[in-house]
């Protein structure tokens, strides 16, 4: 998603709104503080203004340092995440369990949310995080354990972790008929027939 006037305050924008004539909508979501994000702009972040005038400016710093490290971090840990995925039934690429048992909790989750997120293109939270941990990885191995997440399903099968969307978990169920072509747009078949 690209943002390229989240830097600017909003007073500026104002400005700039006023200054050359443009219409300006105003999103009245924006005022119920029933949504989180609203709590914190319109309650939270008043009265800590009130204390602090430049505290957003310094928060938004933070936040840019923090997303600067994460991608640093996530440039040596795909190098690592090679070292634990491999090619496993119908050629889907999975995460060796077995192999990443041996490392230490916070690096493994690191490695296991950077593959989560690769699969997906979901940011997995801590929760979903302790779930994988407890049902996938610590479940006894004549055990195949699934976790939903999103449009996809976690699973295990031989000691290798499988990412799998709905897509084809709905394509399994189904009858295919023998000659007609079908296209699909994710990494498991480009075409079947």
């Amino acid at each position: 998603i690209a943002r390229p006037l989240l830097k600017v305050e909003k007073r500026k924008l104002i400005e700039l709104v006023e200054s050359n004539e443009l219409t300006f909508v105003q999103d009245d979501s924006n005022k119920d503080n029933r949504f989180d994000r609203n709590f914190l702009r319109n309650d939270v972040l008043t009265v800590l203004k009130q204390r602090w005038p430049n505290i957003d400016t310094s928060i938004a710093k933070s936040a840019d340092l923090l997303r600067q490290e994460s991608d640093v971090l996530n440039e040596y840990l795909a190098e690592d995440l090679q070292e634990f995925t491999g090619c496993g039934f119908l050629d889907i690429e999975c995460l060796n369990i077995t192999k990443l048992r041996s490392i230490g909790g916070s690096k493994r989750n690191l490695l296991l949310r950077l593959f989560l997120q690769e699969k997906t293109g979901i940011y997995p939270g801590v929760t979903l995080l302790e779930q994988v941990n407890v049902q996938i990885f610590e479940s006894k191995e004549d055990q195949q354990p699934k976790v939903k997440f999103g449009d996809f399903t976690i699973c295990r099968h031989r000691g290798l972790m499988y990412v799998i969307p709905e897509l084809f978990q709905t394509l399994s169920e189904q009858d295919i008929n023998s000659g007609e072509i079908l296209k699909l747009t994710d990494n498991y078949y480009s075409q079947m027939t």
